[in-house]
């Protein structure tokens, strides 16, 4: 399982202003930064602060490249909503390194996702 993550698609939060270009960042967590169904979560040890943010999860469901947008509904087939976890603390401490993402966001357990919901449910699905 991969897990990309897109951020700074969004207007920038309190407490995520950073000094990064005005575009998306993508970046990918492990396997095991998503909290496994039924566990408790619980702050890591390395951060003093932490940031959470909903998200829209798409579970991608056959590979692709160069995909156009009028297409980009035919590669995934479940959606959920997510919590992300920042550890603030950490993002500052790194002063915006492009590598920063990854290490105040990819910890274990430092995402969780609900229950997917077929796509075809959706009916205005793109």
């Amino acid at each position: 399982m991969n897990i990309f993550c897109v951020e700074q698609n969004y207007f920038v939060q309190k407490g995520e202003q950073i000094d990064f270009a005005p575009v998306p960042v993508i970046f990918v967590k492990p396997p095991n930064a998503l909290l496994p169904s039924g566990a408790s979560f619980s702050c890591p040890n390395f951060a003093n602060v932490l940031y959470c943010g909903s998200e829209l999860v798409l579970r991608i469901s056959k590979g692709g490249k160069d995909v156009n947008e009028a297409d980009a509904g035919k590669y995934y087939d479940s959606i959920t909503i997510g919590i992300n976890f920042t550890a603030i603390d950490k993002l500052d401490a790194l002063n915006g390194d492009a590598s920063s993402w990854q290490k105040a966001k990819a910890w274990k357990n430092s995402s969780i996702a609900g229950e997917w919901i077929p796509a075809t449910n959706f009916k205005n699905k793109k």
